[in-house]
């Protein structure tokens, strides 16, 4: 198994330090099409909207929040979820 490089597709300058931008927005294990979202980007409709229009299967999130940010988070993901 190849993995490419992650892009966060928006990522803020506080976390700049962590990633390197790259153009490979899935991952692909046994054919099966995986998008990996990361902190800010997963609460953007976009980012699932692409991840779904480049074929991913799978949606990976990876985020930190503070109480206010799981509340939210907590209305956002299952909306996702439904949708796509």
């Amino acid at each position: 198994m190849k993995l490419e490089p992650f892009i966060p597709a928006n990522y803020f300058t506080m976390m700049s330090y962590l990633f390197v931008c790259g153009n490979h927005p899935l991952l692909t294990i046994k054919n099966t099409k995986i998008a990996i979202g990361i902190c800010y980007e997963t609460l953007q409709r976009e980012h699932f909207v692409n991840a779904n229009r480049n074929g991913a299967k799978i949606y990976i999130a990876s985020v930190a929040k503070i109480k206010a940010g799981i509340e939210k988070a907590n209305v956002h993901f299952p909306k996702m979820a439904k949708e796509f």
